[in-house]
């Protein structure tokens, strides 16, 4: 993943929580400033969309690996650790076709 749309990401997620909470005074107008550039408008719509995906599985309690692993394979969610450790999570995008 590029570093412009991790950043992008990151910043969706943060814009989805603000909206959870509710707006601030000024954030929305440094949201629809945000929102202008495509590749913001494309990351907080796949993070809504991702956050709306209900998920079963079987997997052993404790195994993270597996239960990413059951993510990918079945319900194509990628999973990346970022600096802190943290597993930020993120819908893979199907393969450029190169015809």
């Amino acid at each position: 993943m590029d570093l412009k749309r991790h950043s992008a990401r990151e910043e969706a997620a943060q814009w989805l929580a603000k909206l959870d909470r509710g707006l601030r005074q000024g954030e929305g107008v440094l949201l629809r400033k945000w929102l202008k550039h495509s590749v913001n408008r494309t990351s907080i719509l796949s993070d809504a969309q991702l956050s709306e995906t209900r998920v079963i599985g079987d997997f052993r309690t404790g195994d993270i690996d597996e239960c990413l692993d059951s993510l990918r394979r079945n319900y194509r969610i990628a999973s990346q650790r970022d600096g802190a450790g943290k597993i930020v999570l993120s819908r893979l995008t199907p393969p450029v076709s190169r015809l």
